[in-house]
């Protein structure tokens, strides 16, 4: 199940990907340091500029912008050989370390990538690379079969 050739990956059923979104990471949060910032992105396909203001207030993180408000519970668990890490708490329930805004479609929350159903560009990637590998194969047995014709 899952093998070399399964499924049907056409352009039409591409995935919205992690890539092509907004998206907010708790370790970047943290390693400015700071309790509240900007953020900035620029979408390089569509030239788009957004931001976003955030805010933690104890284990809370708020996300401001014109069009809405998003806030997100934090959690702390503990890591090998001493220390702690930071998760952010997704509205589905998952304990995530990024959360994203699709650029397409009409969400408006951000939320993790399982919510919103995206993708990695690696993972699409691999289909075009079985597909390549099908032409390939294809080529070779036509080639095969012509040689088997004049000999």
């Amino acid at each position: 199940m899952g093998g070399l050739g399964s499924g049907n990956w056409l352009p039409r059923d591409r995935k919205q990907t992690v890539e092509e979104s907004l998206t907010v990471s708790i370790s970047d949060l943290r390693r400015s340091g700071r309790h509240s910032g900007q953020l900035n992105w620029s979408i390089r396909e569509s030239g788009q500029v957004h931001s976003l203001t955030w805010l933690v207030t104890g284990s809370r993180l708020i996300f401001l912008d014109g069009n809405h408000r998003d806030g997100f519970d934090l959690c702390v668990t503990p890591v090998n050989f001493g220390g702690h890490r930071w998760w952010i708490i997704c509205t589905c329930g998952r304990r995530v370390g990024t959360v994203h805004l699709p650029v397409r479609g009409d969400s408006t929350r951000f939320a993790c990538r399982t919510c919103h159903d995206l993708s990695y560009r690696s993972s699409q990637d691999a289909h075009k690379q079985e597909r390549l590998f099908r032409q390939m194969k294809r080529l070779v047995e036509s080639y095969e079969l012509q040689e088997q014709f004049r000999g």
